[in-house]
């Protein structure tokens, strides 16, 4: 498989980084998915994940086209 420039494939899921700043978490970013459409998200401050998974939003399963992976957002922080 070729690389993409925006996402990793891990199994069926889809993983996307970007790096956040603290006014992006409250403000929110724009993710581009597969399909093309954007989704906002919002990073909590206070929850120590730094992950953001988008169910069934990542490659359909191999044989089960009814069945989707998922989109998982990964944060890197920019502030303190």
């Amino acid at each position: 498989d070729k690389p993409h420039p925006l996402f990793v494939r891990v199994n069926n899921d889809i993983r996307y980084k970007t790096p956040i700043s603290q006014e992006d978490a409250y403000r929110g970013v724009s993710v581009q998915t597969l399909e093309g459409d954007t989704v906002q998200v919002f990073k909590n401050l206070s929850d120590s994940s730094k992950d953001r998974v988008f169910p069934k939003r990542g490659l359909t399963l191999l044989g089960e086209r009814h069945k989707r992976g998922n989109l998982v957002v990964e944060f890197e922080k920019n502030y303190l």
